[in-house]
């Protein structure tokens, strides 16, 4: 038989990761204490650090953790560098938005000492010019190459917060 019905919905079909050989060697995610942010605001984060094993999710090694976060306005140059110390799996970091801060989405990714990032591109998930010899295929995290998603170069992402300008109601009771 030609037929693959009882293969049921092949992810590959639809450029989904499909196995371990498809995921990305490390998982950065970043838990913000809110969303939306006005200038002069404290921002509040921890950022986790997974990897995939064969019973799931594991310890990233201390020598693969990056060792600062850029804080970066979408489609733009304006970037904050913070350090971060790793704790078990996950490190925390405050930032106060300047108050002549532009407004838009900001994102935050992550950086071994010795990289960079030029821009963030709106919603494509990697950056372009991030410092990497981009001839090798290792795909590695740290590495150069690229990861199962098609992203050129190690690029970790960990999450987006707005900052805008608005007025909370007033309420009366």
């Amino acid at each position: 038989l030609l037929s693959s019905w009882k293969d049921g919905i092949e992810p590959w079909r639809f450029q989904l990761p499909s196995g371990y050989a498809d995921l990305p060697a490390v998982l950065m995610h970043t838990v913000f204490d809110r969303p939306l942010f006005r200038a002069g605001e404290t921002v509040h984060m921890k950022h986790m650090a997974r990897r995939h094993t064969t019973a799931g999710y594991g310890w990233v090694p201390r020598q693969q953790l990056p060792d600062q976060a850029v804080i970066q306005l979408e489609n733009s140059d304006v970037q904050y560098t913070l350090p971060l110390s790793w704790k078990g799996g996950s490190a925390e970091s405050v930032w106060t938005v300047p108050t002549d801060a532009r407004l838009g989405k900001y994102w935050v990714s992550f950086l071994r000492s010795g990289e960079r990032v030029t821009r963030v591109q709106g919603g494509d998930g990697y950056a372009e010019g991030d410092g990497r010899d981009e001839g090798s295929e290792t795909g590695e995290a740290g590495e150069a190459g690229g990861d199962a998603y098609g992203n050129p170069g190690r690029y970790w992402r960990g999450g987006s917060f707005r900052v805008g300008e608005f007025r909370l109601p007033v309420l009366k009771g």
